[in-house]
Order: C-alpha cells, then sequence, then structure tokens
C-alpha cells in the first residue's frame, strides 16, 4: 500500500488532467479547497474552482491542508502536480491513471531520506520540464511512449510493469515494502535507464545534442 502519491502529469490538457482528478474525491471527500492561489495571488476557494480560474494565470493551485501537503496543481504549460492520500498499489495507481488525460507521468519517493542531506541523499535522474525527479515509478499513456527509445525499451528485467486501459503503463521502479537503503539500491539501475542519462532510453524534448562525438 502507498498510503501516499506525489505525481506530476505532462498532459495535452491540464484542466482536463486536473478536473478528472478532482472528481475521484481524492482529497478525503472536500468540496472545496483550503486555499486557491493564482500566479501566488490568492483567491476565494470554491468547488468549482477549476471552471473558474483555469486559464487565468500560468498556475492555478488548490492546496488542502495548512502545511500545503494535499495539493492539486495546474500549470499553463501543460502539467498538473498533485499530493494525496492513496490506500492502494500498483495495479490501482495503473487504474486511475487510465482514466486521466497525460502522456507521461513521474512520481516522487517514497522514502523522505533519499531527498534530505545524509548517508542516503540522491539526486534522482528524471525526464526533466516539471516533473519529479524518479521515485518508485514512473507512467506513460498512449503517445506518451514515442518519448522513449522505443517501446521494446520496456522490456528490461530492471523494473516491473503494470498495464491498464487507454494504452497506459505503469514502470515500477522498485518494491514497495523495502526500507529506503535496499529500495534505492534497487531503483538506481532502473532510474538509470529511464533517466536522461548515457545509458537511459528516454527522449527529452526539446531534445539535448552532444558535439562531442
Amino acid at each position: 500500500m502507498l498510503g501516499r502519491i506525489t505525481v506530476a502529469l505532462e498532459t495535452p490538457d491540464a484542466t482536463a488532467a486536473a478536473h478528472a482528478l478532482w472528481q475521484h474525491r481524492l482529497w478525503g471527500g472536500a468540496r472545496a479547497p483550503r486555499e486557491v492561489d493564482v500566479d501566488s495571488r490568492g483567491a476565494r476557494p470554491s468547488p468549482d474552482w477549476i471552471e473558474r480560474f483555469a486559464g487565468t494565470g500560468d498556475t492555478v493551485a488548490a492546496y488542502f491542508d495548512e502545511a500545503a501537503e494535499h495539493r492539486l496543481v495546474m500549470r499553463a504549460d501543460g502539467y498538473v502536480d498533485a499530493a494525496f492520500d492513496f490506500e492502494g498499489g500498483p495495479a490501482e495507481v495503473v487504474g486511475l491513471l487510465s482514466e486521466l488525460p497525460f502522456r507521461v507521468a513521474s512520481f516522487k519517493t517514497l522514502h523522505a531520506q533519499w531527498r534530505t542531506r545524509g548517508p542516503l541523499f540522491y539526486r534522482a535522474p528524471g525526464f526533466g520540464g516539471h516533473h519529479l525527479r524518479h521515485g518508485w515509478a514512473c507512467a506513460f499513456q498512449g503517445s506518451g511512449h514515442r518519448f522513449l527509445v522505443s517501446r521494446r525499451w520496456l522490456d528490461q528485467d530492471c523494473w516491473r510493469l503494470h498495464h491498464g486501459p487507454n494504452d497506459t503503463t505503469l514502470v515500477q521502479f522498485h518494491d514497495l515494502d523495502l526500507d529506503a537503503s535496499t529500495a534505492l539500491q534497487q531503483a538506481k539501475p532502473a532510474h538509470l535507464r529511464m533517466g536522461i542519462t548515457d545509458e537511459g532510453g528516454y527522449l527529452q524534448e526539446p531534445y539535448v545534442y552532444d558535439k562531442d562525438i
């Protein structure tokens, strides 16, 4: 069981993706956010906050707790950032993703030790843009698979694949019941092969060229 999910979605329609997440009532059934910001300026929360504020700024953010740990954020450049409690595993995650319009998704690590200075601090590779650095998984849907050098790149034994409707693929980088250190050892090779690295098969757009050939 995951307990908490933080995900960044690269999507052709940020408003539609945010609305689909909102309809799943992932924030404790809240009828309205605790706080709404449009380009860091406060706005009045309401149940129809997405319809009211979509397109009114570069970033429209809804927060559902005082610490802003539970959130739903729309970006005008085609990203949605969401953090919410989730009582399920990879199968339930891929089921949720299959109902959202997105191309590429990135998930934050489940282990805080990877993100804080200490023996397990780790600067993971990722997809660039507004994506999260690699954590426990990533995902692709439909045309998002074209960011890979080939769909055959997914057929490797350094990760576990979960498939869902609407051509949705979840790539799991490590077992979920591992401690932070063991999870990191398991995930690192997968992160390299799915990152913007010399070993990776993900094609960042715009492309990054190397002239030292």
